[in-house]
């Protein structure tokens, strides 16, 4: 859950859509990759999403 404390900013860097489905890749900013974790929850443009894959 969302819990609406901001910690880092980061950009979109592509969109992937098939179907109805779409797949945000993400660069962080300051932020760790190791303190992202499968299922966490991150905000973009006030729309909650799931972290459902990490890559570095």
């Amino acid at each position: 859950m969302f819990t609406g404390i901001v910690e880092d900013t980061g950009e979109i860097k592509s969109v992937d859509k098939k179907d109805r489905e779409s797949t945000f890749t993400i660069s962080v900013g300051k932020m760790s990759l190791g303190e992202a974790a499968l299922g966490d929850s991150i905000a973009v443009n006030g729309a909650c999403l799931t972290v459902t894959a990490l890559d570095g």
